[in-house]
């Protein structure tokens, strides 16, 4: 599978404080969130090293600016210094009582956190609106009539940009998060076709096909970003607003 990205031109703060804005407001449970621009410059902890230690540059400097935004939501909440290492199925792996998740495109990176005791997992995800999918991998991300569901919502939108979003970048969005919501808690890697992407003006649902399992994923368009975020609840409880020191 392979997406074709276009070139950065974000505007970060921008970015960063709608992205806040929504989290705090329209997601029900409390979920903090850092984003910083890609830095070549960044330095990895020491027990992180190991896991790009043969990436090229780029790589290298997605992962720790990644881990750079995580670790600055987790020293927020007393996390001081931690490093964050891969799991087996290439996820982050956090500390106890920790949901989390980082992703990065069109030159930002973003991670997300939250340490309330009724999410079970968590899942953000970041794809540039211009980016495109190659006729190959769009057979392995959804069906045509899941793509044609999403699409209609899209153009029936009341927002005017949202007429001309590209429902399969919508829909690959939204399952990326929602595999990484439930991924570390389950076996085997998930497949896309997978799951079934139901649409809705603000909230997509996730179904997953083999599990008796459905997911809302919140979406957003930022700064000419899809913005995706999956929450995997035990419970629903009151949130706990701890984003700040």
């Amino acid at each position: 599978m392979s997406l074709k990205l276009a070139s950065p031109g974000v505007n970060l703060p921008a970015f960063s404080s709608e992205l806040e804005s929504w989290f705090k407001n329209a997601v029900p449970a409390a979920v903090c969130v850092s984003v910083a621009r890609i830095d070549p410059f960044l330095k990895l902890h020491p027990e992180e090293e190991k896991y790009v230690l043969n990436a090229v540059a780029a790589r290298r400097a997605e992962f720790a600016t990644g881990r750079y935004c995580a670790r600055e939501l987790l020293s927020k909440l007393g996390y001081v210094d931690t490093a964050i290492p891969v799991g087996p199925k290439r996820e982050p792996l956090w500390p106890d009582n920790i949901s989390g998740s980082i992703s990065h495109d069109q030159g930002i990176a973003v991670a997300a956190i939250s340490a309330e005791k009724h999410v079970s997992g968590l899942g953000v995800d970041l794809l540039g609106l211009e980016s495109s999918v190659d006729d190959a991998a769009s057979g392995l991300i959804a069906d045509e009539s899941e793509i044609s569901s999403v699409g209609k919502m899209l153009h029936s939108a009341s927002r005017c940009e949202l007429q001309y979003v590209n429902p399969l970048l919508l829909v690959f969005s939204a399952k990326e998060s929602a595999i990484k919501a439930v991924s570390p808690s389950l076996e085997h890697y998930l497949d896309f076709r997978e799951i079934q992407i139901e649409p809705g003006a603000s909230v997509l649902r996730a179904r997953f096909l083999n599990f008796d399992i459905a997911l809302d994923v919140y979406w957003r368009i930022l700064e000419e970003m899809i913005v995706t975020l999956t929450l995997a609840l035990k419970n629903q409880g009151p949130a706990q607003r701890n984003c700040d020191p």
